[in-house]
């Protein structure tokens, strides 16, 4: 018997390394950027042996991997844009309201990195209905009340405290980025409409419960200290 196999991956660079006095830590680290490497196809993967797909949520760590690894690669605008073309408004990206926040922060590190102004540009349509849908979501106690797939994490499924915590914690993430970028793209209306949803959503902190993920949400968020997180959880 016989198996014919086809290994194809992007002949790039490592850029970026990482060594440290512990071989098992050096491992781990160099399995992890290339695993990254492999997921690096025709458009970013999320696993190569798994369903081959652009989950936008999971694209967040990869994306970091390659700015610190590999520095700027195609891979990663024609993933971003592939969720965007895929998802018309007022759809969520992989029917994940959270994903479609992801995106946002995503290009909001992209541009920290490489500072492609032009192609940032070519987001701002999108950008801003995806900013006024998500507005939408707010409450008058500034309480988020998103639809679709209320996802956070797979350990966090099904607990309805430790989610809600999680997406009002990426509410304030999100529109804190979207004030950001508005302000790089030099439009004050959108960041203005930002500035106002922040203040809203300000007014609501969930209470800490037991999930460590969204404790590290809500401290992320500014919504809790991250002193109190850790204490309490």
């Amino acid at each position: 018997k016989e198996i014919s196999a086809l290994f194809s991956y992007r002949d790039i660079p490592y850029l970026g390394s990482f060594h440290s006095s512990d071989e098992r830590l050096n491992d781990i680290w160099m399995t992890g950027a290339y695993t990254v490497h492999l997921n690096m196809q025709d458009y970013l993967w999320d696993g190569i042996k798994r369903d081959r797909l652009v989950w936008v949520g999971d694209m967040h760590p990869e994306v970091m991997v390659i700015n610190s690894v590999f520095g700027f690669n195609e891979v990663v605008p024609v993933s971003l844009d592939l969720a965007r073309d895929l998802t018309p408004l007022p759809g969520w990206m992989n029917g994940i309201s959270s994903y479609s926040m992801w995106w946002v922060l995503l290009h909001r590190d992209w541009y920290l990195y490489q500072g492609d102004l032009d192609y940032l540009k070519e987001q701002k349509v999108y950008l801003t209905g995806l900013l006024h849908h998500l507005a939408t979501k707010i409450d008058r106690h500034g309480r988020e009340r998103l639809d679709g797939n209320r996802f956070l994490d797979w350990p966090s499924k099904g607990d309805t405290a430790a989610v809600h915590a999680g997406l009002q914690s990426m509410m304030v993430m999100t529109f804190e980025a979207g004030a950001w970028l508005s302000e790089i793209l030099g439009d004050d209306s959108l960041r203005t409409h930002c500035l106002e949803a922040l203040d809203k959503l300000k007014k609501h902190r969930p209470e800490l419960t037991g999930s460590k993920q969204a404790a590290a949400l809500l401290a992320m968020a500014g919504l809790v200290s991250p002193a109190d997180a850790n204490h309490a959880v």
